[in-house]
């Protein structure tokens, strides 16, 4: 049965709360990923991390997302290319649970989602996740390229690490996605000092539509 976070919750909708076992019947609480002690697997460069410090050099892997319709379903998928695990697992977010960000305020109400997650501080680190309407989202590796931005007034200031799940708990598709986007300022806020931000860009997928999200120096 996959992890679930947090470890108290049922993440079916509608369903009254209760511990769901995770591996060997046990409960998985959040934090258990990345607690101390394990923290030095974790690369420099953040969460997801793509990229590896070895004897001074950096290297990097890269990343595939895909998606496609087929017989009326949405298929969505990514492969993560490391050489180790770092502690991810499946991790579910119930429909309503709170979801707070550090500048754009809770999200009390939301979609449920599911994904490949970090589970750290009672907070999703996800690497991709789908929600209950169907939307997929995933960070893919883009060294080099990402720039994010310092906190601007007027704007909806919102830490990479914080997208994935401030996107897909509050949209359906790729069109109401777009209406946020236009809004979006992507801040470079770091979950911890010990997790940076990592350089990515966003693929997102509804089944009819496909974008792909970049914060960029030139914008």
């Amino acid at each position: 049965m996959p992890a679930v976070w947090p470890g108290d919750r049922d993440p079916r909708p509608g369903a009254d709360p209760g511990g769901v076992p995770g591996p060997e019947g046990r409960s998985v609480r959040a934090g258990e990923g990345i607690e101390s002690g394990k923290q030095e697997k974790l690369p420099r460069t953040g969460y997801p991390a793509w990229g590896v410090s070895q004897k001074g050099k950096e290297e990097f892997s890269m990343c595939t997302a895909m998606t496609f319709p087929q017989g009326g379903e949405h298929y969505f998928g990514r492969t993560l290319d490391l050489d180790r695990s770092l502690g991810e697992r499946v991790v579910a977010a119930p429909r309503n649970y709170p979801l707070r960000f550090r500048a754009a305020g809770t999200l009390e109400r939301h979609y449920a989602m599911i994904g490949m997650a970090l589970a750290g501080e009672d907070y999703p680190l996800y690497y991709e996740a789908a929600n209950e309407a169907g939307l997929a989202m995933a960070g893919l590796n883009f060294p080099g390229n990402a720039r994010y931005a310092a906190p601007a007034e007027g704007r909806d200031n919102v830490a990479s690490f914080e997208l994935i799940p401030w996107m897909l708990g509050q949209c359906a598709d790729v069109e109401q996605a777009e209406g946020l986007l236009a809004r979006l300022n992507l801040t470079d806020a770091s979950f911890r000092e010990d997790l940076p931000p990592a350089p990515l860009h966003w693929m997102l997928a509804d089944g009819r539509r496909t974008i792909v999200v970049e914060a960029m120096e030139d914008g």
